[in-house]
C-alpha cells in the first residue's frame, strides 16, 4: 500500500505542476533542462555516494517504500539517507544557482550566451526544490522512517542531562548547577 501511496503522490504532483504550467499558456519543454538536472540530481547522488553505498541507498529507498523487511538496522539507515539527500538537493540547488550567475555575469556582453546561464540560475533551485518537495521528504516522512526520527528524539530528550552542552549551556554553568565547585 505505501508503494501505491507513493506513486498516487508523485503523480498528482507532477500532474498539478505540468497542469498549472499549461493553464498559464506555458510550455513544459521550457522547464525540462538537462543541465540543471544533471546538477541537482548528480550533486545530490554524489554526496550520497559519498556517504552510502549503491546497496545501502538502494535498499533505504525500498525500505522507505514498504517493499524490504522493517529492521532497526534499515530504519536508521534510511533516516541517513534521506537525511543526507535532502541536504544535498538544497546544496545543489544552490550551487547550480551560483553557477548560473557566475556564467551570466561572465557573459553580460553577449545576450544570446547569458540566457543558458540564467536557465541553470533559475531552474536548479527549481529541481532542487520539487525532487525535495516530491520525492525526498516524502520517504523522509514515511511511517516506518518516521519511527526511527521518534525514537531518536525520545533518546536524545533523556541523555540532554548527560552530556555537557547538550543543551546549549556553558559547561561552567552545567558544573555550577550539578554542585562541582567552579573557579
Amino acid at each position: 500500500m505505501p508503494v501505491v501511496r507513493s506513486f498516487f503522490g508523485l503523480g498528482l504532483g507532477v500532474f498539478a505542476l505540468s497542469a498549472g504550467i499549461l493553464l498559464e499558456g506555458g510550455s513544459l519543454r521550457t522547464y525540462l533542462q538537462f543541465t540543471p538536472m544533471l546538477v541537482v540530481v548528480g550533486g545530490t547522488l554524489g554526496m550520497c555516494l559519498m556517504v552510502f553505498s549503491v546497496s545501502e541507498i538502494f535498499h533505504s529507498v525500498l525500505f522507505a517504500m514498504g517493499i524490504d523487511p522493517a529492521n532497526k538496522k534499515s530504519r536508521h539507515l534510511a533516516n541517513h539517507v534521506f537525511t543526507v539527500a535532502s541536504k544535498g538537493l538544497t546544496y545543489s540547488g544552490i550551487v547550480g544557482f551560483i553557477f548560473g550567475l557566475i556564467h551570466v555575469l561572465s557573459n553580460i556582453g553577449s545576450l544570446e550566451k547569458i540566457g543558458s546561464g540564467v536557465v541553470v540560475a533559475v531552474v536548479c533551485p527549481l529541481y532542487a526544490v520539487i525532487i525535495k518537495l516530491f520525492i525526498v521528504e516524502p520517504l523522509l516522512a514515511s511511517p516506518t522512517v518516521r519511527r526511527t526520527l521518534a525514537t531518536h528524539a525520545k533518546k536524545n530528550k533523556n541523555r540532554k542531562n548527560l552530556e555537557p552542552g547538550a543543551t546549549g549551556e556553558h559547561l561552567r554553568l552545567i558544573r555550577a548547577r550539578d554542585g562541582h565547585v567552579v573557579r
